[in-house]
């Protein structure tokens, strides 16, 4: 178990450390996004005890709305990792 938790604590201070590598990650995770969104997987428009989250937007607007904009999102999630890392 210490191991892990070693690994894990020097993987996030070598996120920390080079921002390079930040936006890389937050690029990675708008990817996985957009890549889920395409597949039409059903966690991503999942919604949780909130008010109005994209749940919400699915059941008000249809589901390919919602797919749409969670594309959206995740299309700036990838902009904003690739510009973290060309910025350091």
């Amino acid at each position: 178990m210490d191991d892990i938790s070693v690994f894990f604590e020097s993987l996030f201070e070598s996120i920390r450390n080079d921002g390079t590598l930040a936006g890389s990650v937050i690029a990675g995770l708008g990817v996985l996004l957009l890549v889920a969104v395409i597949v039409d997987s059903d966690w991503v428009l999942e919604g949780g005890n909130g008010f109005f989250n994209i749940a919400t937007i699915s059941r008000m607007f249809g589901r390919t709305v919602a797919r749409v904009l969670m594309g959206l999102l995740a299309m700036a999630i990838i902009f904003a990792g690739c510009l973290i890392a060309v910025a350091y």
